[in-house]
């Protein structure tokens, strides 16, 4: 029958309905904590289980779970969004003072430290292959 993802990547309508309901809460912690609640977050979580389906394909169970698969495409989905915005301050209000380099190095600093962290809470079988 095989894995929640490679069931996807096969097109199991049912499995795609299951990885919404299973990982869409993972993702929209991932995406809320860095970007907010808004809209923007919202379109977000889309796009990233849009890619999750596109790429399920690639998963490999034995190189991590599938949470781990999940939550690199939305951190990465995040990071990039997060670089969009910065690279375009014409899209921030007008009163919102952008980060220093200084700021963004402790903020990507803090970021890895989270991310390592919750590597860290994962079972150790889940770690293989990260």
């Amino acid at each position: 029958m095989g894995t929640l993802l490679e069931r996807v990547a096969l097109g199991d309508r049912d499995a795609i309905s299951q990885c919404v309901r299973e990982f869409g809460p993972l993702i929209w912690a991932l995406v809320a904590r860095r970007l907010g609640r808004g809209a923007d977050a919202e379109d977000l979580v889309q796009e990233i289980l849009l890619e999750v389906w596109r790429n399920a394909s690639r998963y490999e169970p034995a190189r991590s779970s599938e949470a781990t698969f999940v939550a690199v495409i939305a951190r990465r989905r995040v990071v990039d969004r997060l670089r969009r915005r910065a690279a375009r301050p014409e899209d921030a209000a007008p009163d919102l003072e952008l980060p220093s380099e200084q700021q963004r190095q402790m903020e990507a600093s803090v970021d890895a430290r989270r991310v390592l962290e919750e590597l860290d809470s994962f079972p150790e079988d889940q770690k293989k292959g990260l």
